[in-house]
């Protein structure tokens, strides 16, 4: 038996918006409303998501390197 983590997958399927609200959400995202931000968060808590660190990081060196010339 696998223990899978729970990903914006998994949260956006039992909320039933899409992996992109979902990110934008966890992200804090202003074009996402509150009450949507807290439903996510709340699901994404009770599902035991943890934010992958790395992938994170590797986001914010493309969007370094690629957004700010």
């Amino acid at each position: 038996m696998t223990n899978k983590a729970t990903g914006l997958k998994e949260i956006a399927y039992e909320v039933g918006l899409s992996i992109n609200t979902v990110s934008r959400a966890l992200r804090n995202c202003d074009d996402i409303a509150e009450f949507t931000k807290k439903m996510i968060r709340e699901k994404a808590y009770e599902l035991g998501y943890m934010p992958n660190t790395v992938s994170q990081f590797l986001i914010c060196i493309f969007e370094f390197v690629f957004c700010h010339n």
